[in-house]
């Protein structure tokens, strides 16, 4: 199951408004078991899709070595250039207990 989310995320994460929710809508699944299914993996659906726009913007940066930052980020998914900067290294929820 955990492979569907993460095969949608990869797919659509250069969607703007990508989240848990319209996660959990194209897999017709509620929000509670995408996380649920996440949660067993050891991330969250946000920490996914920051990871996957990362290494989007990451394969495209070499093609692009014209294009700017923001546009760059835009492509990658991330609707500001500063959350692409910004974004931590690590996943948000390493941190919790």
């Amino acid at each position: 199951m955990a492979q569907s989310v993460r095969g949608h995320v990869r797919a659509h994460a250069h969607e703007h408004d990508l989240d848990v929710h319209r996660v959990a809508a194209a897999l017709g699944w509620c929000v509670r078991h995408v996380q649920a299914v996440l949660q067993e993996g050891g991330t969250t659906c946000r920490d996914l899709i920051r990871t996957q726009r990362l290494e989007r913007a990451r394969l495209l940066s070499p093609q692009w070595s014209d294009v700017t930052i923001a546009d760059t980020a835009s492509a990658s998914g991330f609707a500001a250039h500063a959350a692409a900067i910004t974004s931590p290294r690590r996943p948000s929820s390493a941190g919790r207990r």
